[in-house]
């Protein structure tokens, strides 16, 4: 593609209209996936509120939702097993945990994993 600047000021395109048609759709997809990002971490924020106020099955919801809009969000999928922990569902929030650390690992989750392991199995 080529952009000229006539005498007058005016741009001219000229080149192959194939090759924009491709740039529009990399901006489109790429403000999609901002958006989905976005949205993702919203919906991560109000899943934590939500847990924060004891909602622990809302909090749930949000964080499904981030999920399936971002599967591999680790932190989504941390915050569902400490909510999933709460509700005493161990063995999901266990997988909940696995998942995140499949996705991320960090010692701090490894820890808090060990933790939940040792409150529920003693």
């Amino acid at each position: 593609m080529v952009i000229e600047l006539t005498k007058n000021g005016d741009f001219i395109i000229s080149g192959n209209l194939d090759l924009i048609k491709i740039q529009e759709y990399n901006y489109k997809s790429e403000d999609k996936n901002e958006y989905n990002i976005k949205e993702a971490e919203r919906l991560l924020n109000q899943g934590v509120a939500s847990y924060n106020l004891y909602k622990y099955k809302e909090a749930i919801e949000c964080y499904d939702k981030a999920i399936s809009i971002n599967p591999k969000y680790d932190a989504a999928w941390s915050q569902k097993g400490y909510a999933l922990h709460q509700l005493q569902k161990y063995n999901d929030a266990i997988s909940c945990y696995d998942q995140a650390l499949s996705i991320h690992i960090n010692t701090l989750r490894l820890q808090r994993k060990g933790l939940k392991l040792i409150q529920i199995f003693g």
